[in-house]
């Protein structure tokens, strides 16, 4: 018990994050909770394995496609995502049932992903595969924020990073048109100020099913700033864990 509370009080006092960032907005449900602090707002860090630049205009689209599958998926529909998302997945594959319509639930701390790779297939699709890590992700899904065991639920030790995948095409627009995403995205917001789609298609959300045990061993592992020690199972506390800056993050203007 001493050693999750001395690992826990590392998280929530900040020792594992860095100078919080400007907030491009609140977090969808915030409004519903004020008293959650800034600082605390979820953010997003990216890791990319050699070989892989994530200021190419490819990584921009997997990452503002990735993290606005998420948003999408906490409230329930596409247009929760950053602008152009929507469009973006006008002709995907993915399961209705993965939106949770949570917009009560508000996420604090630092979730990250790291991009393993990015594959042309031959039939013009191209494939990314990624891990997720949410050790130091909170929530709290209540009207008042608080539950019993403390306001906020924490991650947890596990090395348990997911592997998901995510095709895209890299085609025209419906008129025809062809825009690429812009390369170089990177700055102190945690999303984009304008569409970052370009004229880019999501085809298909790949199930954690489908992975394989390489991908398994490949994600192996804790998000960057897990306190050693931090235990293995939930941490519950009235204090919200201090986001780090988003990493690589989004400019001011797109």
């Amino acid at each position: 018990m001493a050693r999750l509370v001395a690992a826990a009080a590392l998280l929530l006092t900040g020792a594992c994050a860095t100078t919080p960032t400007e907030n491009f907005a609140p977090p969808n449900g915030a409004e519903a909770l004020p008293d959650v602090p800034e600082s605390a707002w979820m953010t997003i860090g990216w890791i990319a394995t050699d070989g892989i630049d994530l200021m190419s205009p490819d990584a921009t689209f997997i990452r503002a496609s990735i993290e606005s599958w998420s948003l999408a998926q906490k409230h329930g529909t596409l247009d929760g995502g950053y602008p152009g998302f929507a469009h973006a997945m006008r002709d995907a594959i993915y399961s209705p049932a993965s939106f949770t319509d949570a917009d009560n639930e508000v996420w604090v701390g630092s979730g990250y992903y790291k991009l393993l790779s990015i594959t042309d297939r031959a039939d013009g699709v191209t494939e990314a595969w990624y891990c997720s890590y949410t050790n130091l992700v909170g929530n709290t899904q209540t009207e008042t924020g608080r539950s019993d065991r403390g306001t906020y639920s924490i991650g947890h030790g596990r090395p348990n990073g997911m592997s998901w995948a995510w095709t895209y095409r890299r085609g025209p627009d419906e008129d025809g048109t062809a825009t690429s995403p812009p390369g170089n995205q990177k700055g102190p917001n945690r999303a984009p100020a304008a569409d970052v789609f370009g004229s880019w298609t999501v085809q298909e959300v790949i199930p954690l099913a489908e992975r394989t045990p390489e991908h398994i061993e490949a994600c192996r592992g804790q998000a960057p700033g897990t306190p050693d020690g931090w235990p293995p199972e939930t941490v519950y506390s009235d204090d919200p864990p201090i986001a780090a800056r988003p990493d690589p993050g989004w400019p001011s203007t797109n």
